[in-house]
This record gives structure tokens, C-alpha cells and sequence, in this order.
């Protein structure tokens, strides 16, 4: 590294790196993950109208891709569901 260059590098904030994992779901991993989820979903039922969901976050990459997986289905509006996000049992 050479002298200087670390002071001009930018701080990312926890906020630019939720969006950059967001925009990278949507995006890049669409394909792979988003619509086999929702095919799955589709095909088995596995999400009907007034349904609750409760998501359990353990702050790990697999809890929270599933986070944003359910987020992604709500958003498409192909079922109207409820999602409750918790951690060690007590709602977040």
C-alpha cells in the first residue's frame, strides 16, 4: 500500500452495504435464488393469503438472505402475507 492511500479510502457505512447485498439479490442472484424460492413457494403452496411468517434472525448470511427472500415475494404482491422478523424469540 502506498503512502496516503488509506485516508483516501471511502468508509462504508452499514447502510451502502445492506444496499450493495439488496441490489446484488435482486440482481445478480435473481436467477439462482429469488426465482427458484418463488417457484417453490408457488408450487407447494408454502405461502397462502393471510398467512403470518415468522422469520427468525440469527444475524447469520442464511437467516438474512431468507429475510430478504420473503421480503422479495411480498414486494411481487403474489400473496398478501404477514411477515414478523425475530431474534431469540422476542419480535424485531
Amino acid at each position: 500500500m502506498r503512502a496516503g492511500t488509506y485516508s483516501s479510502m471511502k468508509e462504508i457505512t452499514y447502510d451502502e452495504i445492506r444496499k450493495r447485498a439488496e441490489e446484488s439479490i435482486q440482481k445478480k442472484f435473481h436467477k439462482q435464488l429469488f426465482t427458484p424460492f418463488a417457484k417453490a413457494c408457488k408450487t407447494y403452496k408454502l405461502i397462502e393469503d393471510g398467512d403470518r411468517i415468522a422469520v427468525c434472525i440469527s444475524g447469520g448470511k442464511d437467516s438474512m438472505l431468507m429475510a430478504k427472500l420473503f421480503q422479495e415475494i411480498k414486494r411481487h404482491r403474489q400473496k398478501e402475507f404477514v411477515i414478523e422478523y425475530k431474534k431469540n424469540g422476542v419480535r424485531i
